[in-house]
């Protein structure tokens, strides 16, 4: 009789604990289901680089993608790269013509590449190449003064059509060096900074430094904004402040006085944007008004991972569909 209870306590024992595993799997994977259904990805790699130019947007990440803003996901491969892989896009505007630049990199070299709309130009740059970066006028309505710049372990360069040339004195006076990481367009004048997480709309300049969101018209002028943690690249559209974090992406609110110290930081829209974007380090963050689509893109960088990882790609959001998923 012993033996009987025993043996029907463990059958009970074993069926309790089945049952609590088949119903904690089941709700795991609805949560899942729940969260986001995934789209094959179309753009992978690190991408650092989210820019407009001729009128597409265009992200660099091993290639460079290109789509036209209107359409939701619609990626495609615009070019190999160059050289080895794309690791830096910038945009520029010169003589009536716009032009993209593309930093290549393979074995620890890098090389840089113009695109004026027939193909790919290297161009011949004194000193090691840091990195290539774009002021980003065209998105700020002012296409004639979007201006892309080098920086190389001697000096800052323009790139002017498929050549380099030495900065204006204005330029130095705004920060230029060659330690610029970053630049941003506005009040009509050209901004620099040693930080990737630098951005304006066309009026207010934003960076984050000292674990705050900064905020000023010049870089002589900037106040303290509301705290934020480890901040890696910033956008802004219209009134919002989109922020890339180690951790996922966060938003903050301003008006014409700016953003106050005591304004709030909150989540990017998207009920699933924490599950998918929330556990990796975000290399751009970009948005634009599409009609009255509002489009947030970020990319995403696993932590420890190699280049082609699948935790690395690009993720859209779309208000018309209201979540994330992989672009």
């Amino acid at each position: 009789m012993k033996k009987m209870l025993f043996a029907l306590t463990v059958f009970v024992c074993l069926f309790l604990v089945s049952c609590g595993r088949y119903w904690e799997t089941k709700g795991i994977f609805t949560e899942i289901e729940k969260e986001i259904k995934l789209e094959p990805p179309t753009v992978q790699g690190n991408i650092f680089s989210i820019l407009e130019y001729d009128g597409d947007l265009y992200a660099g990440g091993g290639k460079v993608y290109r789509k036209a803003p209107s359409e939701i996901r619609g990626w495609s491969v615009f070019s190999d790269s160059p050289y080895g892989v794309v690791v830096r896009l910038a945009a520029g505007y010169h003589d009536g013509k716009e032009y993209l630049y593309a930093l290549g990199a393979k074995q620890g070299t890098y090389k840089l590449f113009g695109h004026g709309g027939s193909g790919w130009t290297q161009i011949p740059v004194s000193g090691t190449i840091q990195t290539i970066f774009s002021n980003n006028a065209v998105s700020r309505g002012s296409a004639a003064n979007n201006r892309a710049f080098v920086t190389t372990s001697e000096e800052i360069y323009e790139l002017t059509e498929n050549t380099t040339a030495p900065v204006s004195p204005d330029d130095t006076d705004n920060g230029a060096l060659s330690g610029s990481e970053a630049a941003a367009y506005a009040g009509g004048q050209t901004y620099f900074s040693d930080s990737f997480a630098f951005t304006s709309d066309g009026t207010w300049l934003f960076d984050s430094s000292d674990g705050k969101i900064r905020y000023g018209n010049t870089i002589e002028s900037f106040s303290d904004g509301p705290s934020i943690s480890n901040a890696t690249s910033l956008w802004a559209c219209e009134g919002v402040l989109y922020i890339g974090t180690t951790g996922g992406a966060q938003k903050v609110l301003y008006d014409e006085n700016g953003v106050s110290g005591s304004s709030t930081v909150i989540p990017v829209p998207g009920d699933n944007a924490d599950a998918a974007i929330g556990s990796y380090r975000i290399g751009a963050i970009y948005a634009r008004k599409s009609g009255e689509r509002t489009d947030i893109y970020a990319s995403t960088i696993g932590y420890g991972t190699t280049y082609n990882n699948k935790n690395n790609g690009l993720w859209g959001y779309y208000s018309t569909r209201d979540e994330w998923n992989r672009e």
